[in-house]
């Protein structure tokens, strides 16, 4: 399966790879070139320069697939990037819109050029809008969301990798620090002084 999801944060794109990539074995892209905006399907900001920060294809590696991979050094992975052209040119089974700006127009994208494809909308925030008239197909990340009758909802928690986040016991120490700030402003300021 070909999954496109839209990316606009990093750790949020890390766990849509270890649930669609690792898995569940399907292939995860996203969006790469000002095509994207001139078609005017992404839309996270007008402003020219976050648009070049996530969707220029200069800071990518082309490489023999016929695919840009971009390298997210924070969380440690590549990803796999599609033109606009190339998403037009190939099967795409799920479309994934995971903030508020991409909710009607990645809907728009699934029904003008993909009408074959599921849209999924993505919440990860607690009071994000969501369009129950565009949205039909939820993966809620929350468990806060309270969809009307004929949404189709799922409730996910999302993956994160487990070398780098792990329970760890507290070590055994003999001391309480507490900081506050601002104490002297404190209206029981005095209190610490008897």
């Amino acid at each position: 399966m070909n999954v496109f999801a839209d990316y606009h944060h990093g750790g949020l794109y890390h766990s849509l790879t270890l649930q669609f990539v690792k898995r569940l074995g399907f292939n995860l892209f996203r969006p790469i070139g000002m095509e994207w905006v001139n078609q005017h399907i992404w839309q996270y900001s007008d402003n020219p320069d976050t648009q070049k920060q996530y969707l220029d294809p200069a800071g990518c590696e082309l490489r023999p697939d016929g695919y840009y991979y971009w390298r997210d050094q924070a969380e440690e992975i590549d990803h796999k990037c599609l033109t606009f052209e190339q998403f037009n040119s190939m099967k795409i089974d799920l479309i994934i819109g995971s903030c508020s700006q991409h909710e009607i127009p990645f809907a728009y994208l699934q029904k003008r050029f993909k009408p074959e494809a599921k849209y999924i909308r993505l919440t990860g925030n607690s009071g994000e809008p969501v369009d129950w008239a565009v949205s039909r197909n939820i993966i809620d990340t929350t468990n806060l969301y309270i969809a009307p009758p004929g949404i189709n909802r799922v409730v996910i928690h999302q993956e994160f990798p487990l070398d780098h986040f792990f329970y760890q016991a507290p070590p055994q120490v003999n001391r309480i620090r507490s900081y506050l700030n601002c104490m002297p402003e404190s209206p029981y300021y005095s209190i610490w002084h008897d």
